[in-house]
């Protein structure tokens, strides 16, 4: 189905969306997060490991990655332990490298099976990503790690596939109506980064919220989805999940969208409601501290280009950022830069996961 006219000329701020998005904004009950600026001692802290990795962080796009990495941190997991944050924006750093990194492709078709064998990796970035998940159980519960590392090892398989020809010639239709999703959840690692939240020094019980992963992979993934709709609609993507939904349900694009506003508000619901039933409380605000660190990431960063729609700034953002309130108003300072392109490139999503997309 080709995109409708209306779709095809959303301008700079279509009114449409501003009504999407702060709908979503107003019904998840989003506040803008305020903590403890931890950034420059987790920036010093990730520049001294870089500098002894053998990881390219010094070229102007390396530097991009570096600063995700860092500011996603910071946003997401604000009272993660030092050691922790600094192993998920390392982690993060080393993911959106190789998900941009289409020269590195045929190391990258080895990867998982020198990571089984535990043989050596053939590139400093590599060997450092598989460094850092052998490390996951050090700061996850074992079987959670394991999980993490399942997820992270699916991400490889979708950068992978989506450098594929084949991939790149498949038409989208009703009859493969969940390959979207399929492909969602493994290229954005919505799994990985919900268990993010859950450290076993500070959340030891994984029953107190495991059954609320799915619904906060739906929130993760569906987050990202609507927040980068407008950017990407300028870019003019129709690869994205919004658009390849919208073929493979005969719907418009707009019309999926709303969908996708009104899922993500109830998979949110869902989660908020589970962890408040249960008995200690730091679960329900770990996850508190997640869903709004996640959305100030999105209305904060140039990338988004969500700046146009002054509805939103009225949540708190703009004043945060103005005013310097919160250490994440210093976190935005890297967002900012997380815009830039390659000269002639389209904008490509920096790991669909890694959910800064």
């Amino acid at each position: 189905m080709a995109l409708s006219t209306e779709t095809r000329a959303l301008g700079a701020a279509n009114p449409k969306l501003g009504v999407i998005f702060s709908k979503l904004v107003h019904d998840l009950k989003y506040q803008a997060p305020q903590h403890p600026n931890t950034r420059p001692a987790l920036e010093a802290a990730m520049l001294e490991y870089a500098a002894t990795s053998g990881a390219p962080y010094e070229s102007e796009y390396a530097q991009r990655y570096f600063d995700v990495g860092l500011t996603l941190a910071c946003a997401y997991y604000p009272t993660h332990p030092f050691a922790v944050k600094l192993h998920i924006a390392i982690y993060s750093w080393l993911a959106i490298y190789i998900d941009d990194d289409d020269a590195g492709n045929d190391d990258l078709a080895g990867f998982q099976e020198r990571f089984h064998k535990g043989e050596p990796q053939p590139s400093a970035l590599l060997s450092r990503f598989a460094e850092v998940l052998h490390d996951m159980s050090k700061y996850y519960e074992p079987l959670v790690a394991n999980f993490i590392v399942c997820s992270t090892l699916q991400f490889v398989n979708a950068t992978l596939l989506e450098r594929r020809g084949e991939f790149h010639g498949l038409k989208h239709c009703k009859e493969a109506s969940g390959w979207p999703d399929y492909v969602r959840d493994r290229s954005g690692v919505p799994e990985a980064y919900a268990y993010f939240i859950f450290p076993k020094e500070q959340c030891p019980n994984i029953g107190q919220y495991m059954q609320g992963i799915p619904d906060m992979m739906t929130y993760i993934n569906y987050a990202n989805d609507i927040l980068s709709f407008h950017k990407e609609t300028l870019a003019g993507e129709t690869d994205n999940y919004i658009n390849t939904r919208a073929v493979c349900e005969q719907r418009e694009p707009l019309a999926v969208l709303e969908t996708v506003v009104a899922e993500a508000i109830e998979a949110n619901s869902r989660v908020v409601g589970l962890l408040r039933t249960r008995s200690d409380p730091m679960y329900a605000l770990k996850w508190d501290e997640f869903f709004n660190g996640y959305i100030f990431f999105h209305l904060s960063a140039k990338r988004y280009k969500l700046h146009v729609y002054p509805g939103l700034a009225h949540e708190g953002v703009k004043e945060l950022v103005d005013e310097g309130v919160s250490g994440l108003a210093e976190a935005v300072k890297g967002l900012e830069e997380f815009g830039g392109q390659r000269a002639g490139d389209m904008e490509k999503p920096a790991v669909g996961v890694l959910q800064c997309a």
